[in-house]
C-alpha cells in the first residue's frame, strides 16, 4: 500500500493507493497523525509493507518520527471523530452522529430481516479471495476488506455514488474519480 500525503481537495484509497489530503498541508494535525500511525499499523497487522510518499521532506520526518513513537496496536479506536473523518471541498470536516453502510439492494433487505449487518463474505456467502478478484472490487481493496462491515458517515455522498453506479451497471473508472 502506499500513503502518498499531498495538498489536495479530497482523500481517497483507490487501486493500492491512499491519498491523504492535509486539512492545512504542510501542517498537519495531532488528530492526522493518529490516523495515518493507526492506518499503517493495520496495514501492518495484515501483514502489508505502507510506503509513504510526501513532497514535503519535513513533514514526512514528523510523520516517520510519531509512527515510530506511537506504537498502536489493535483495536483502532480513534480518540477523536476526527482521526475517522473526511472534509470537503470547502476544508470542512465531515463527520455526523450516525454511520451508514452501503450495500446491494437484496442485502438490505436481508439486513431488514435478519436484524443484521453482514461482511461481504457472509452476506454473499464467497471467500474473500473470490470477492477480491470480482468486478465489482474496482476500488481493488485487499481480501481482509471483505470480511468486516464497512461504515461511513451518513452525511458523505460516495457510498451512495457507489450504489448508484453499481445498480446502473458501471464501475467507477479513475478520470471520473478525479473529476
Amino acid at each position: 500500500m502506499i500513503l502518498k500525503i499531498y495538498n489536495g481537495e479530497y482523500s481517497l484509497q483507490w487501486d493500492g493507493i491512499y491519498h491523504l489530503a492535509l486539512i492545512d498541508y504542510p501542517n498537519i494535525q495531532e488528530w492526522e497523525l493518529e490516523k495515518i500511525a493507526k492506518f499503517t499499523a493495520y496495514e501492518k497487522l495484515h501483514k502489508r509493507q505502507t510506503s509513504i510518499e510526501c513532497a514535503d521532506s519535513c513533514l514526512k520526518k514528523e510523520i516517520l518520527d510519531y509512527i515510530c513513537q506511537h506504537p498502536f496496536l489493535p483495536p483502532f479506536t480513534p480518540t477523536d471523530k476526527r482521526v475517522a473523518s473526511t472534509y470537503d471541498l470547502h476544508k470542512r470536516l465531515v463527520t455526523s452522529d450516525y454511520c451508514s453502510h452501503t450495500t446491494t439492494i437484496d442485502a438490505a433487505i436481508s439486513i431488514f430481516k435478519t436484524g443484521q449487518l453482514l461482511s461481504a463474505v457472509k452476506a454473499f456467502g464467497r471467500d474473500a479471495e473470490e470477492l477480491v478478484l470480482d468486478s465489482r472490487n474496482a476500488a481493488s481493496d485487499p481480501k481482509d476488506y471483505f470480511d468486516y462491515v464497512m461504515l461511513g458517515w451518513s452525511n458523505t455522498s460516495s457510498g451512495y455514488r457507489l450504489a448508484m453506479e453499481r445498480l446502473l451497471g458501471r464501475a467507477p473508472f479513475r478520470e471520473r474519480i478525479t473529476r
